[in-house]
């Protein structure tokens, strides 16, 4: 168990700055210098193309990595974030180790945030950890935009709210605004693979992997055969292939299937553009896992950042005496964790074993 004193302080990665949040205000200083209004722009038209141009000159290339940190990561699919250095940076992404099976991107060269990302992992009852045991189950997992369709008037109608509360919310400066405006134009999906009629077989006919990576025991736990695990092997090997265009990146990792073993000890990593059998490969499981998706009961991993966030926030002014107990959670993600407090004046002592 651990004791601890916080007196209004920030403790290391536990905290983030108190107050609401800040959308973004146009200010003339953000505009490219060789910026200017077409003569027969109306004032609100110049007004609206300076707010564009000043907000993607000030922060399009920071949105863009809050973007893929919090919706297109697919290591935070099945984990949970890592927070280890300062929240106040702008400019901090969060992290997370994975024992993703498999995780693939899918993107359009002219629309850039159409794409999608999709994880393959292990989803257990009980177990402490990600265990690729008889007990778990193989399932996919997705981040795409939300969904409308054309020719559905209750489908346009939904669109055109959402589109009017993102104008009234502003553009976001922030990771967290970021995160809050996922909530509505992020889809967090899943899928049993096991339920989802013809994605196992069409797994076993990925070009990438071989005959070395997957092995029987990663078939016989996919498709919940008996069977005895294996350990991987220590080799690694990487297979890069780029182009222009539409395209998947495809990532496949040998897995543990034994305590201990956290990490792919050998990953294949493929990139193909505008056809190839890995391109053919990947749009062909869109089609066959798209009717079995549904939305996930784990937390979205903007959530999770979310959840975090509201928990420093409860920190950061907190005062008097907290005591918690089943402190190995803490000691997992936190090494030495008394002695980083202690350094920024908290009052901390570990009581008892637990």
């Amino acid at each position: 168990m651990i004791r601890w004193v916080l007196a209004g302080i920030c403790a290391l990665a536990l905290c983030w700055p108190a107050g609401a949040l800040a959308r973004y205000k146009f200010d003339t200083t953000d505009l490219p210098k060789d910026f200017l209004c077409d003569e027969e722009w109306s004032d609100d038209k110049c007004l609206r193309e300076k707010t564009f141009e000043g907000y993607w000159n000030r922060y399009g290339k920071r949105q863009e990595r809050w973007f893929f940190a919090l919706a297109h990561n697919p290591n935070l699919y099945f984990s949970d974030f890592s927070y280890e250095d300062d929240p106040d940076d702008e400019d901090y992404l969060p992290s997370a180790e994975t024992v993703n099976l498999l995780d693939i991107s899918y993107s359009v060269a002219l629309r850039r945030y159409s794409g999608w990302t999709a994880a393959v992992g292990s989803v257990c009852p009980k177990s402490e950890g990600i265990l690729y045991n008889k007990d778990c189950r193989p399932v996919i997992r997705i981040v795409r935009p939300r969904q409308f369709r054309p020719n559905d008037p209750d489908s346009q109608k939904l669109l055109a709210k959402l589109n009017e509360e993102a104008e009234a919310r502003g553009r976001a400066t922030t990771q967290a605004e970021m995160a809050e405006d996922f909530g509505s134009e992020m889809e967090w999906l899943e899928a049993d693979l096991r339920n989802c009629n013809g994605a196992l077989p069409h797994f076993r006919n990925l070009p990438a992997v071989g005959s070395n990576l997957w092995g029987p025991p990663t078939y016989n736990w996919l498709e919940a055969k008996p069977g005895k695990g294996r350990k991987p092997s220590k080799e690694r090997e990487e297979i890069i292939v780029t182009a222009d265009g539409d395209g998947f990146i495809i990532r496949a990792g040998s897995l543990p299937f034994t305590p201990g073993e956290e990490q792919p000890s050998r990953t294949i990593i493929v990139s193909e553009s505008n056809g190839g059998v890995n391109y053919d490969w990947g749009k062909k499981l869109t089609l066959i896992i798209r009717p079995c998706l549904k939305p996930s009961a784990a937390p979205a991993p903007w959530q999770k950042y979310l959840t975090w966030k509201a928990k420093a926030e409860a920190l950061e002014n907190d005062e008097g005496e907290t005591q918690m107990q089943r402190i190995y959670h803490l000691d997992r993600g936190y090494e030495r964790l008394e002695e980083k407090l202690q350094l920024v004046s908290a009052d901390i002592e570990r009581v008892g074993a637990d």
